[in-house]
């Protein structure tokens, strides 16, 4: 089924005004909407970036003093998943980013030990993954 529409040019215009006037109407809530979720008045985020840079520097402290060997059931799945989710913080930075890469080869060579000393054998892929590690057998 066909069907024609006749208009006047000037209702045409006043349709064609309302869409452009719609879509800015859309763009700037969107705006909006965008800048609502990146405020954070109460500086939660503020907040939690400090937070986090403290318990890095536990972490840290740690990684320096508990030895894996020394340590049973240390937690190197927690520090693992934590040093891959470490671009999340807003001031992320390459000395960041290589500490992350430094200690999730730690919690690697953790995991290792851990396996070791609940008697479960490594296959070859996972010896040569474990690189150093198995060095100090």
């Amino acid at each position: 089924m066909n069907a024609t529409l006749n208009i006047t040019l000037n209702d045409y215009n006043a349709l064609m005004q309302a869409r452009t006037n719609a879509e800015q109407d859309a763009a700037q809530a969107r705006e909006e909407a965008r800048v609502a979720r990146l405020e954070d008045p109460s500086a939660k985020l503020d907040r939690l970036l400090v937070f986090t840079r403290d318990i890095l520097d536990v972490a840290r402290f740690g990684i320096a003093h508990l030895p894996p060997e020394t340590v049973k059931n240390w937690p190197y799945e927690t520090l693992r998943r934590a040093m891959r989710n470490i671009d999340a913080l807003p001031d992320c930075s390459t000395s960041d980013r290589d500490m992350a890469l430094d200690l999730v080869s730690f919690a690697r060579e953790c995991e290792v030990l851990e396996l070791r000393r609940r008697g479960v054998s490594l296959t070859p892929a996972e010896r040569a993954e474990a690189g150093s590690v198995a060095s100090v057998e």
